[in-house]
Parts: structure tokens; C-alpha cells; sequence
């Protein structure tokens, strides 16, 4: 299809409309926190490239299928657990080579949420991927959109780049690699399985190594507890600093623009949800915590196994300390397990409710006819519709 001079000019508004970003530029930008300051550790996401891709590769194909179209017998709650969280899907495809192969494929495939007009209020400020899967798929479309692209701007010199996105792609891109990265579910661990603490225990003079023995598997589990807590607490730390940012923006404005802040908390409060966003806000400002008393352990251990005299066979103990350890590690992950579920439950729920607190501050001040600057600080902090 040969497109007219007026589709190619709507064309180049929407090109010239976006800030565009190559995939070696995404990837720079894709590893940066989102508050500088914070980022205390060097990269703050670290999914290897090849991971993104294929990240990217289910996005555009699953888009181009359209499994993020609403189905007819879809609730509304469920709708809306989609357009948080993304839509997954299993899909026969196919692509077609440029030497006139085609190659069938069965895959899940999974298209993470988009944002618009996060940036500017222009309604050209679009979520856009181009990609060399394009051509493979035959959206035509997008193919053109490219063409028209390098018109302006030139190619890369070597070829097509392989992904060119707009910024608000990149955005929504970096919240789902976030999400992958520091997932708000519940954490699994396994204790060190019966035939693991045996096998540890095969020395031939046992009794000379037995306490090291055990002490170094009491380190490693408590290590691999401390590990999970952690990464549970940066997840939690994910979703608090978003809290934050709502926090952060109606203290930053409420003395420029004292009159609509002053609406819009009034607003807030008479619907009950600034009180219980301050309320979810201070649960967050106290951390996760789950300690295993190490010292108790291996006082326990050393007062019934590793004291002179026991008159016990080397069978007999080791079949002893196997069942202390495992059930030792067992209760306390039943007790990590339960908290977890308890705090994951939490940050769900805060989630959907920030979702439901910031569609509505955008409600409110529209209907105030607030100043776009507003709007445009909602959006940099990351609170949208």
C-alpha cells in the first residue's frame, strides 16, 4: 500500500512529537535508578541483554497479536489486574524470512502496560517500538513508520538498528523489567535436604569435624534467609518509593500552587483516601524484617550434641543431628514463608490502591483546570493515570 502525502505528514508529526532512543541507549538508560541518589550499588537493574530482548521480542509480538485486547467475558477487576500487571498468552505465530522461509512457532507470550502522553500533554507523545521484527511479522504499518523515520534522520550505517522505542516505551519498558527483577510475591526457600546432611556428614572421623560440619550448614541457610528478606525488602522498597513520589509532590506544590493543592487534598480526604495513603505510606516507612537467631541454634546444637561423653554410635548421630537440622530449617521457613505472604499480600494491595489514588489526583485536577505544569511533574515522578 503506497501511503498518501497527508498520511505520511501525520506520520512524521508523531516521529518529530517523540524523543527516540536506539536499544544500546535504552539499555544505558534502562540501568540507571530512578533516583540517582539512591542508587548505591551500581546498576540498580541487572538483566542481561539478551534477557531484555526477549522481553522486547514477546512485547512486539504479543502487541501485534493483540492478546492486550480486552476479551468480552473479561471483569472489570480482572481488566484492571491486567492493565497493572500485563497480559500473558499462549500463541501460534508465524514469521516470515527474508528468504522466503516461514518458521511456525508455539510461545507464551507476554505484552507489559503502555503509557502516553507521559511527558507532554500532546496526544502525538505515543509508546512506540520499532523493531526488525516488523518486517517478520509484516505489520506494515510499522514498516513504513521506519522508512519514514530514516527519511529523517538518517540510518545507523550498518544496517537497520534492531529496536528503535520512544520515551514512554522506555518508561513503561523499565517498569516491567523493575517488576521481573524485584517481583512482589512471595519467596520461596528450600531446607537442605536429608540426603545433603548426610552426605555433608561422611567424614571418616566424624566427631573431629562433626560442629564445623553442622555450623556450616546452619550459616548457609541462615545466608540463604538473609538473601530472600532482601531482595523481599527491595521489592518493597520498589513499590514504597512510588508512595513517596505521590508524598513528595504534594509537599513540593502545595506552596506554589497552594490553592489547588489545598482543593485536591480536600478532595482526597473527604473521599478517605489521603488518610489511608498516609496510613499505607508509614507501614511502608517500617522495614520487613526476619531474623533467625543464630547464636540459639548453635547453642542448642552444641548443648545436646557436641558435649564430651555422649554415649551415642556415629549411625545414631548423624540420623539425630539430620532431623534437628532439617526440622530446625523447616520451622523457620514455614515462619519466613507466612510473613512473606503476609507482606506481599500488603504491597499488592498498596499497589492497586496507588493506581486508585493517582488515576484520581489526575481526575481532580483536570476538573480544576490545574496549570500543565502540574501534569507535566505528575507524569517525571511517575504518577499516572
Amino acid at each position: 500500500m503506497v501511503l498518501s502525502e497527508q498520511e505520511k505528514l501525520e506520520i512524521k508529526k508523531i516521529i518529530k512529537s517523540n524523543k527516540w532512543y536506539t536499544f544500546e541507549e535504552a539499555e544505558s538508560e534502562l540501568r540507571k535508578h530512578w533516583q540517582p541518589e539512591n542508587d548505591k550499588n551500581g546498576d540498580y537493574l541487572t538483566m542481561k541483554r539478551s534477557q531484555i530482548q526477549k522481553v522486547l521480542r514477546s512485547d512486539i509480538i504479543g502487541t501485534y497479536l493483540e492478546i492486550h485486547k480486552r476479551k468480552k467475558d473479561q471483569s472489570d477487576d480482572e481488566w484492571f489486574m491486567k492493565t497493572l500487571y500485563g497480559w500473558s498468552q499462549k500463541e501460534k505465530f508465524f514469521l516470515d524470512y527474508s528468504d522466503d522461509t516461514e518458521k511456525e512457532y508455539n510461545e507464551e507470550l507476554h505484552v507489559f502496560p503502555k503509557y502516553d502522553r507521559l511527558f507532554t500533554d500532546s496526544e502525538l507523545e505515543q509508546s512506540i517500538i520499532l523493531s526488525s521484527f516488523d518486517e517478520l511479522l509484516g505489520d506494515m504499518d510499522k514498516v513504513e513508520m521506519r522508512e519514514i523515520y530514516e527519511e529523517l534522520y538518517g540510518g545507523s550505517g550498518k544496517g537497520r538498528t534492531l529496536y528503535l522505542m520512544t520515551e514512554p516505551y522506555l518508561f513503561a519498558l523499565k517498569h516491567e523489567i523493575e517488576r521481573r527483577q524485584y517481583p512482589t510475591r512471595t519467596l520461596y526457600l528450600s531446607p537442605h535436604s536429608p540426603k545433603e546432611i548426610l552426605s555433608r556428614m561422611s567424614e571418616k572421623n566424624l566427631s573431629d569435624h562433626l560442629q564445623m560440619i553442622v555450623f556450616t550448614l546452619i550459616d548457609e541457610f541462615i545466608q540463604s534467609i538473609n538473601d530472600k528478606v532482601l531482595t523481599h525488602q527491595e521489592a518493597r522498597n520498589v513499590e514504597k518509593q512510588r508512595f513517596q513520589e505521590i508524598a513528595n509532590f504534594l509537599e513540593k506544590w502545595k506552596f506554589i500552587y497552594s490553592t489547588e493543592i489545598q482543593m485536591l487534598e480536600t478532595a482526597l480526604s473527604n473521599e478517605e483516601l489521603l488518610e489511608k495513603f498516609y496510613t499505607i505510606l508509614h507501614k511502608f516507612n517500617q522495614p520487613f524484617e526476619y531474623l533467625v537467631d543464630e547464636k540459639l541454634i548453635k547453642n542448642k546444637f552444641d548443648e545436646k550434641y557436641f558435649q564430651e561423653n555422649r554415649q551415642i554410635s556415629s549411625d545414631e548421630l548423624k540420623k539425630a543431628v539430620k532431623q534437628t537440622i532439617y526440622s530446625v530449617e523447616k520451622y523457620n521457613l514455614d515462619k519466613l514463608e507466612s510473613a512473606l505472604s503476609e507482606d506481599t499480600d500488603f504491597i499488592s494491595k498498596s499497589a492497586i490502591f496507588r493506581h486508585q489514588i493517582s488515576s484520581r489526583i489526575h481526575e481532580i485536577l483536570r476538573n480544576l483546570n490545574a496549570d500543565s505544569l502540574l501534569f507535566s511533574s505528575l507524569r517525571i515522578a511517575g504518577i499516572h493515570e
